[in-house]
């Protein structure tokens, strides 16, 4: 075969050969994946795998739910629940400091070569 039947032939199955290429790229990157989650050790902390359903019952959340509620009465046990959570994320912000022009060079970044 030549050239020129090669790309006549291609030309004439153009989708058959897209939808090939596609399940191949497809393959392909299912493979790399797979093989970065497991060189990874992500595999290893899987609990949605088969055969850890008793690992996953023992697991318990170390942090509790400390969300405002979206829903509900509004009510002044409500609003004052609101500011006093609403002034403790501001007092925790405010201890970071307002923002300078120098917080994104490089001595502050901690990229810099020191001195």
């Amino acid at each position: 075969m030549n050239w020129q039947n090669i790309f006549e032939r291609i030309q004439r199955h153009t989708i058959i050969y897209g939808v090939i290429a596609a399940l191949l790229i497809a393959i392909l990157m299912t493979m790399v994946s797979m093989a970065l989650y497991v060189s990874s050790g992500a595999s290893r902390l899987d609990l949605s795998r088969p055969g850890y359903e008793n690992i996953r019952a023992e697991v318990q959340s170390g942090r509790e739910d400390n969300t405002f509620r979206a829903n509900g009465p509004l009510n002044e046990a409500v609003y004052d629940d609101f500011q006093d959570r609403f002034t403790k994320r501001r007092e925790v912000m405010q201890q970071l400091g307002d923002y300078r022009s120098t917080a994104l060079n490089d001595r502050e970044l901690q990229i810099a070569p020191s001195e």
